[in-house]
């Protein structure tokens, strides 16, 4: 009789065990997949704020640019992105969008490229002079 009491709660145990591993196991299965989409819709938008910074700085400087770095600011809830063209890749510059821009995308290349040009420009000019390399800024 006692055999068939400790038996019995055996088997008692192992149906719970074998139901709580069942029902971990569904939640794990769920985590996984919430976790899944928000990466996917997080991926969704980078991509599709890539895609609109490009059309941007096209329509804006008619050339064609690649977009190097990209970073979410959570504070200022906006974009930073680096990007640059594609004829000059090592001239990089800085892209923003979202936060206190709204859907609008600002970015400092135009200024950049003058002053990369203008000391490309003088940078042989004051070399002669000074008869050594001058630095501009």
């Amino acid at each position: 009789m006692n055999k068939k009491k400790i038996l019995k709660q055996i088997t008692l145990l192992l149906i719970l065990l074998i139901i709580s591993i069942s029902v971990i196991g569904c939640m794990a299965e769920k985590v996984d997949k919430e976790q899944l989409a928000k990466e996917k819709a997080a991926k969704e938008r980078v991509a599709k704020v890539h895609q609109e910074a490009l059309e941007y700085l096209k329509d804006t400087y008619n050339e064609e640019f690649v977009i190097k770095d990209t970073r979410y600011i959570k504070k200022a809830k906006g974009w930073e992105l680096t990007a640059a063209p594609i004829a000059d890749q090592e001239f990089e510059f800085i892209v923003e969008t979202g936060g206190m821009f709204g859907n609008e995308f600002v970015s400092n290349y135009a200024r950049l490229k003058l002053t990369y040009q203008a000391t490309k420009f003088y940078e042989p000019i004051l070399k002669d002079i000074f008869e050594k390399n001058a630095f501009l800024y």
